[in-house]
């Protein structure tokens, strides 16, 4: 009798979870929430915690404290780094000033443990997650000031080509004289998409080009009173989008 009201109950169980994976996000209610969060701190099975941060993420309750609590939780320590990328990125859609303190956090704490070839795709979410929340507003740019620092060990020493690509697109939102020279930097490394993006970054930040030539723009730079004064004007994505290649003079 004891085995069959056992077996009754996990059959229930499942049963009842199936069911509350199938609601639509906008029927998710505050106990289903409170089953995702602890589902996304505590099941043993990483694809299980995955799938809870990704319905916590479509549910209205997303910006709640609880929930953005819980996402910098999972994001910071969680062993699975495709659940630390999962909970990065639902955090980025809350567009919440947390979401950019825990972005730095996450860089500052990955570039402590020196495993570089590791949580790469952690670093790269919270590289674009910084990056947002500048294009954005969503805090002062002197509040993200420590992400310069952070983005330019990445460019510097990170094994990961993607993860460097955002650190170079992510300089290119601060106009301070430490983002210009690792920028310039930057173009000496012999990866064209690098240089690329290092050049974008560059002429977002000043209005200049100069095809990637690392020694003009070191000339520019020294020889300028103000490097930032010329720097176009309306949204970072307008001008990235205006911009070729070929052509630098839009």
């Amino acid at each position: 009798m004891l085995v069959i009201l056992i077996a009754a109950a996990v059959i229930s169980g499942g049963c009842a979870d199936k069911f509350r994976d199938s609601k639509p996000a906008m029927m998710l209610s505050g106990s289903d929430v409170s089953h995702y969060i602890a589902v996304a701190k505590n099941d043993p099975f990483a694809d299980e915690r995955r799938g809870a941060v990704q319905r916590l993420g479509e549910s209205k309750q997303v910006s709640d404290p609880m929930v953005i609590e819980t996402l910098i939780e999972v994001a910071t320590n969680d062993e699975s780094e495709p659940v630390r990328s999962s909970a990065m990125l639902v955090l980025d859609t809350t567009q919440s000033p947390e979401a950019c303190n825990a972005a730095i956090a996450i860089l500052r704490q990955d570039a402590q443990l020196k495993l570089p070839a590791d949580n790469a795709s952690v670093r790269s979410t919270a590289l674009n997650t910084i990056r947002h929340c500048v294009d954005e507003n969503r805090v002062s740019v002197e509040e993200l000031a420590p992400s310069v620092a952070l983005a330019g060990d990445v460019v510097a020493k990170d094994r990961s080509r993607h993860v460097r690509l955002e650190a170079v697109r992510l300089l290119g939102c601060f106009p301070k004289r430490e983002a210009l020279d690792v920028l310039i930097s930057a173009l000496s490394q012999r990866d064209f998409g690098i240089c690329y993006e290092a050049e974008k970054s560059l002429h977002r930040l000043t209005g200049e080009s100069y095809d990637c030539d690392a020694e003009n723009w070191r000339n520019f730079v020294s020889k300028s009173a103000n490097p930032f004064a010329n720097a176009p004007n309306g949204s970072p994505q307008e001008e990235q989008t205006k911009r070729s290649w070929w052509k630098w003079d839009s």
